[in-house]
């Protein structure tokens, strides 16, 4: 692809220095005659004078053939005659074409790209939002990252947008979407925590079962002024059709989530990865209250390579955004008590 890239740019740059200094040529109706002649290497053509002056006899002969014929037409080259003659040009108009498209598509994908990592001409906006929201992922660096991130709604929104809908594709789950995910921002949970006077760590691991599909485990660590542990669920996740229409960014790829079983963890370092049968009585209690229409969540944003993705929350229209932290089954951070 950097081989197809650069030829086109050298074509680029070739077709558009040489095409002026053409004209003469094509305006004299010789295109196809000096193409015929280059192919059979007729050596009367372009063989040289064998004599001291033959610079100056060169530039002289070649500025006055130039000159008269910039003077006798200024209009509208002809076709250059002969079928050898319309290939050649028709060949030089395919190098032109494949050396725009070449470069205009390097500088589309570029411009996606730096758009990402705002490496664009905005000043780098989109590399802090997106470093902003990776650093507090990690489980030793951040307590309750919802609350430490410093990411406002106004720069997600420009990220996600500068992003475009070729930055939310979901590429291939079973490659690109296992393992533990952190959420590193997500203004409503804080909302929420601040009216529960409580804080709230969110995580989902996601991996790969036998027989195909995935499946997602939720832990959510949470801790108060009299009260800690963990909110766990379990289900499978998978992408649905069609997508989902997000307002001011239109149909965006979209995941489904859908939990089967819960448990709680009270006063405990870590949640246990598994329910056991003792949360039976919990499961039938908190499965009618599970919505699966709710539970679906457009992707606004999906970087697989830096591990890092942000989608939409529709009930009330707002944003999350997780870090990929590790691979599956990774330790999440322990109670602080």
């Amino acid at each position: 692809e950097a081989s197809v890239v650069a030829i086109g740019r050298c074509a680029v740059v070739v077709v558009v220095l040489v095409c002026p200094l053409s004209w003469p040529i094509l305006r004299q109706g010789r295109f196809s005659a000096l193409c015929f002649d280059a192919l059979h290497a007729r050596p009367e053509k372009f063989s040289l004078p064998l004599h001291a002056s033959s610079a100056q006899h060169l530039h002289r002969r070649h500025h006055r053939r130039l000159t008269s014929a910039l003077a006798r037409d200024s209009s509208p080259p002809p076709l250059p005659q002969g079928p050898l003659g319309r290939r050649c040009l028709l060949a030089s108009q395919a190098v032109l074409g494949v050396g725009l498209a070449a470069s205009l598509g390097d500088a589309g994908n570029a411009a996606r790209a730096a758009a990402l990592r705002g490496d664009g001409g905005g000043g780098g906006v989109g590399a802090a939002v997106v470093d902003g929201l990776q650093a507090v992922g990690p489980v030793d660096v951040a307590e309750f990252p919802i609350w430490e991130s410093e990411a406002d709604s106004g720069a997600v929104q420009q990220l996600i947008r500068d992003a475009g809908p070729e930055g939310a594709v979901l590429g291939t789950p079973a490659a690109d979407w296992p393992g533990l995910w952190r959420v590193v921002y997500a203004p409503h949970i804080r909302t929420l925590g601040s009216l529960a006077l409580s804080k709230f760590d969110v995580y989902y691991d996601i991996f790969s079962v036998t027989g195909g599909g995935l499946r997602v485990r939720s832990f959510v660590r949470f801790e108060g002024p009299a009260w800690a542990g963990w909110l766990s669920a379990a289900g499978r996740v998978r992408e649905v059709e069609p997508p989902l229409e997000v307002p001011g960014f239109g149909p965006r790829p979209t995941s489904e989530i859908d939990f089967t079983d819960f448990w709680v963890d009270l006063d405990k370092s870590q949640p246990r990865t598994m329910p056991d049968e003792a949360d039976d009585v919990l499961r039938r209690i908190a499965a009618p209250f599970f919505i699966k229409e709710i539970s679906r969540f457009p992707t606004l944003l999906f970087d697989p390579r830096h591990g890092l993705t942000i989608f939409r929350f529709p009930p009330l229209g707002v944003e999350i955004a997780a870090s990929r932290i590790g691979p599956s089954g990774s330790a999440v951070r322990p109670l602080n008590r």
